[in-house]
């Protein structure tokens, strides 16, 4: 791992705590969307598919709410909502189209539309998942210079999507520790020209429950 990574790394946790704080002071806010949903923040890192090597981080605040469809009785639960963030990626040697491969880095916000599937898991403590994501934003991207030709522009608009598994372990008053890994497809769009990334994503975070899942 490079020193870069490791900043990002550190950066990312850092960023992380502060955000766990952030989260409980929300939790004397009202209810966004109703008697039964969810507040969480996450944190994820991971590597760049083919075909940009890097890698990615991003973290993210989310509100889901109870599908209103789902029966008490039921064995799985639908949960929806949006989340919102930011984050990044750095990756070498980038096919930029028209301004040729160059090193690159991209830092962008982003709002995301969830969707999860929740196994209720009777007494168990451990909530498995799965979900997938939706998301459109908006970013600058940074590009190496070469010298004799034009940059690429700054400004870039940001597409996502993926799918993603994990599970919630149910801890004291209503709290969970989220685990998850997925992999994403983003698109990011500047003048005439397009990147596409594939980030391998893991992610640990913390929520809180606002109201039961069985």
């Amino acid at each position: 791992m490079t020193s870069l990574q490791r900043g990002a790394v550190l950066l990312i946790f850092i960023l992380f705590a502060l955000a766990a704080d952030t989260c409980a002071a929300q939790q004397n806010l009202d209810d966004l969307y109703g008697l039964e949903n969810l507040q969480y923040v996450e944190a994820g890192y991971g590597p760049l598919l083919a075909p940009a090597g890097g890698w990615s981080g991003e973290l993210m605040f989310g509100f889901n709410t109870l599908s209103r469809r789902t029966r008490p009785d039921d064995k799985y639960k639908y949960f929806y909502g949006v989340a919102l963030g930011g984050g990044g990626f750095s990756a070498g040697d980038v096919d930029l189209g028209q301004y040729d491969e160059r090193d690159t880095a991209s830092g962008y916000g982003l709002l995301r539309f969830d969707f999860k599937l929740f196994a209720t898991g009777g007494q168990s403590p451990v909530r498995p998942y799965i979900g997938a994501t939706l998301g459109y934003g908006n970013g600058y991207l940074w590009a190496e210079h070469i010298d004799g030709e034009d940059d690429p522009p700054g400004t870039s608009s940001v597409f996502t999507a993926g799918v993603e598994g994990g599970f919630h372990v149910m801890v004291k008053n209503n709290r969970a520790i989220t685990i998850g890994v997925g992999v994403d497809a983003g698109l990011f769009q500047f003048g005439g020209e397009a990147l596409a990334a594939y980030p391998a994503m893991l992610t640990v975070g913390i929520c809180r429950w606002r109201g039961p899942l069985n």
